[in-house]
């Protein structure tokens, strides 16, 4: 749990940086699931599957057709334009930093703990 703590405000920057490539590292591996440090197209249509399954109104080749938008965009984000014959093998952990630069994690990957002081450190 103590991914999700709130960055402490004494941080520096680097500090900082140092946690959210912490935070990234902790969700990659979340869709990692075979931990061979790629995020497959298979391996991510599985989390989200897992993720939407709980909704009656998404049916799973909807969830599939997500999961495949979301990959593509990953790889124009990552590859650029690919040729027709190209095959995107997935995204790696420095990919994955590509995609999430720019976006504030630190605000939307956290927990507030009750009676508990915020310690300097990720974990």
């Amino acid at each position: 749990m103590s991914y999700f703590r709130p960055i402490d405000t004494t941080m520096d920057e680097e500090q900082v940086q140092l946690c959210r490539k912490e935070k990234l590292r902790f969700l990659f591996h979340m869709y990692d699931s075979d931990s061979d440090g790629r995020i497959t197209l298979e391996e991510y249509r599985n989390v989200v599957e897992e993720l939407l399954s709980g909704n009656p109104h998404i049916e799973k080749e909807s969830a599939r057709s997500i999961a495949d938008g979301a990959m593509m965009e990953a790889a124009s984000v990552c590859v650029g334009q690919m040729e027709p014959d190209q095959v995107y093998e997935g995204i790696t952990f420095d990919d994955f930093l590509k995609i999430w630069q720019g976006i504030d994690i630190e605000t939307k990957m956290h927990v507030r703990f009750l009676n508990m002081e915020t310690i300097a450190l990720c974990h």
